[in-house]
This record gives structure tokens, C-alpha cells and sequence, in this order.
């Protein structure tokens, strides 16, 4: 430009950053002044809600969980005392680093008892005391019975309930059939 005559700096690669820190466009804006703008504030606002939702859900999540689904071959067994047997495959995941104790009950069903493959239907009773593996989930084969007597098709429940001191519950449904269900 000093051939040209022109003035210095009158074409050039440079921003209006650049002219602010060489002084000849205003003070320059600190770092302090550029973090703390509206818009950093906000999204700083909205990621620290996100993240305090996922830490809330994250640590009121239940530490059980549990599932049954109604065996379909057989459906239903009818034994020699007039009772009506289902069977069922349960899944039962804990989400801790130690062995549950857990207690299953059937919810719904008046008179039904309940047994698994450790045990026989003579010792059949209302609820069955389970262990749980940690961090694990655990199928287990579940025997229902019930009087004849009642609605083909009923709803219930089968529930976990926790016996240590930390507690927690889950529950799950599914149905009962009885003859005269299926035509």
C-alpha cells in the first residue's frame, strides 16, 4: 500500500477481533465478559436441567424388576382334587452388586397357591421366599393353583416384595384360565 500511496492496512486478512486488540476499534471484551452472556448462560441453564433429570431418574429407579408370562403348553392342568393348575415363566432382575431376598405373592386369585420346581405342591403356600443373584436376571418356572370354581379367564398379579431394609417392589400381570375358557 506505501507504493500505492494508500493508507496502511487498507487491504488486509484480518477480523474485527483482530482490530479490537490492536486498539483501533474499541476495547477489546475480556474473557469473563464473554463467558457470561445470555445465550452461555441459558444453555448452561438447560444442560444442567437435563442432567439433573437423568440423576433424578437415574436414582429413583427401582432396583427390581419383575415379569410373567402364562405357559401356554398346557394351558391349564385340571388335578385330581378338582383344583385347576397354570404354570408360569417368570423373570426376576435385581440391578444391585448383592444377593435379594424376595418374597412372591399372587394377587387377585382367592385360594390360589403357589410353588416352583424346588418344591412340591404339598408344601404349596400363599407366598414363596426367593434369593436373587446380583446384577443378574433370573427365570424360574412358577406352578398357580385354584379352586375350578370362578371366571374362565381372571387378571392377577404376581408381586415381589423385598425383605432387607432397602425395600422395593414390583409387580406384574397376567391372567388365570380355568376350563371353559378356551371353547
Amino acid at each position: 500500500m506505501v507504493k500505492l500511496d494508500r493508507p496502511k492496512r487498507l487491504i488486509g486478512y484480518s477480523t474485527v477481533a483482530d482490530e479490537m486488540i490492536a486498539g483501533e476499534g474499541g476495547i477489546p471484551e475480556s474473557p469473563i465478559a464473554r463467558l457470561f452472556r445470555a445465550r452461555t448462560i441459558i444453555y448452561f441453564l438447560i444442560w444442567a436441567g437435563i442432567g439433573s433429570g437423568m440423576l433424578f431418574a437415574l436414582g429413583n429407579r427401582s432396583r427390581l424388576d419383575l415379569s410373567a408370562r402364562q405357559d401356554r403348553n398346557p394351558l391349564r392342568v385340571q388335578m385330581s382334587d378338582g383344583a385347576v393348575l397354570n404354570a408360569y415363566t417368570k423373570k426376576d432382575r435385581t440391578m444391585e452388586s448383592r444377593r435379594r431376598n424376595v418374597t412372591l405373592v399372587v394377587e387377585g386369585l382367592a385360594g390360589a397357591k403357589l410353588w416352583n420346581r424346588d418344591g412340591q405342591r404339598e408344601a404349596a403356600t400363599d407366598r414363596l421366599t426367593l434369593s436373587l443373584e446380583p446384577d443378574r436376571v433370573t427365570k424360574n418356572r412358577v406352578y398357580v393353583a385354584a379352586p375350578a370354581s370362578g371366571e374362565a379367564r381372571s387378571t392377577i398379579g404376581f408381586a415381589i416384595v423385598a425383605t432387607d431394609r432397602e425395600g422395593g417392589s414390583d409387580r406384574a400381570a397376567s391372567s388365570f384360565e380355568r376350563p371353559g375358557a378356551m371353547q
